[in-house]
């Protein structure tokens, strides 16, 4: 059951920072991670399904995101197969000011995990052994 909803960005507030949430087409136009940073947002969080050849684009936009609208950017890539579909993996996280923080080298059943204390960003992958 779906209807439509607002066509505008809307900000989460959860443990200090705020969130606007993107799919996957989302991240494809700028407006709509601007219109996210423009609520106040400090990340930008992105569920994706990015193949290989699509991710040097896609990465670079949402890297671009990071670091001209001064917000951190989550690139939360599917990391398998999807029927014929192949994803390339690779979840990332930008820093506000786009430093990469942390990436998944490809596919798999990882975790990207990221850290903000007291403005300084850090992260780690986990992996299903861990």
């Amino acid at each position: 059951y779906a209807v439509a909803g607002e066509k505008t960005s809307r900000r989460h507030d959860l443990l200090g920072e705020s969130y606007a949430l993107a799919i996957c087409a989302d991240t494809s136009h700028e407006q709509h991670a601007a219109d996210a940073a423009a609520t106040g947002a400090s990340l930008y969080l992105a569920g994706v399904l990015v193949s290989e050849g699509g991710y040097p684009a896609d990465s670079s936009n949402l890297q671009r995101y990071a670091a001209s609208l001064n917000v951190g950017v989550l690139m939360a890539n599917h990391g398998g197969p999807s029927g014929a579909y192949i994803s390339a993996g690779k979840s990332a996280f930008w820093a506000p000011g786009g430093r990469l923080v942390a990436a998944a080298p490809g596919t798999g059943s990882l975790l990207l995990v990221v850290s903000n204390h007291s403005g300084k960003w850090t992260g780690e992958l986990l992996s299903a052994e861990n």
